[in-house]
């Protein structure tokens, strides 16, 4: 193999990488800013769109709250699953990590809810979402074909997240094979329903 092949090859490992396993690289501190630039805009872009992330593996369109509500339920999402993480991690791996890379690398590993909210910004995405939000079907089968779509777009993105939010777990807390894969599932279910119960006591009265 010559030096220009081998260079494209480690040039397309290193992207696979930053796209599936980027904690090899950034933690702590700088995955924890990171993190947080992308939870703020997550949340903008919810509120922008109507959009909800009502619980760890939530995500809905077609509700406008208050402003802030998208922003606080992103941010109980990523501290409920975090928290839980760092419990298993204590009790059942009991190695040495660090919190800060555990918390950051789980607010990085959300980037792809950015990509859950870019759909509906195109209107007629959104204009097909507003009408089965309000029990009613999109106005032509183009509409539906988009917004069915769209619907498995989102469904990528969301696999893309938790397959990053483990790597994110496997990587901060040494948590490594079907050990660790057992210990992120429960923790993610637990995560779950926590944050449902925790977004729904801060939702406004309907």
């Amino acid at each position: 193999m010559d030096r220009d092949a081998r260079e494209t090859k480690e040039s397309g490992k290193r992207i696979w990488t930053w796209l599936f396993n980027p904690f090899h690289f950034i933690a702590g501190t700088k995955a924890l800013t990171a993190g947080l630039i992308v939870l703020l805009l997550s949340g903008a872009g919810a509120w922008a769109i109507a959009g909800h992330f009502d619980g760890v593996l939530d995500f809905h369109v077609g509700f406008q709250g208050d402003w802030w509500l998208p922003f606080a339920e992103i941010l109980i999402d990523w501290v409920v699953l975090s928290v839980c993480l760092w419990i298993v991690a204590r009790v059942f791996i009991r190695q040495p990590f660090r919190a800060v890379d555990l918390f950051g690398t789980q607010a990085l590993a959300r980037f792809p809810t950015l990509g859950m909210l870019l759909p509906f910004f195109f209107p007629p995405v959104k204009q097909a979402t507003v009408a089965i939000s309000m029990g009613m079907s999109p106005n032509s089968p183009i509409a539906f074909l988009v917004l069915a779509i769209s619907v498995f777009w989102v469904f990528g993105m969301l696999i893309w997240m938790v397959w990053l939010m483990y790597q994110a777990f496997s990587v901060s807390c040494n948590a490594k094979g079907g050990r660790g894969i057992a210990l992120f599932a429960a923790a993610l279910l637990t995560a779950e329903v926590l944050s449902k119960i925790a977004i729904m006591s801060i939702m406004p009265p309907t």
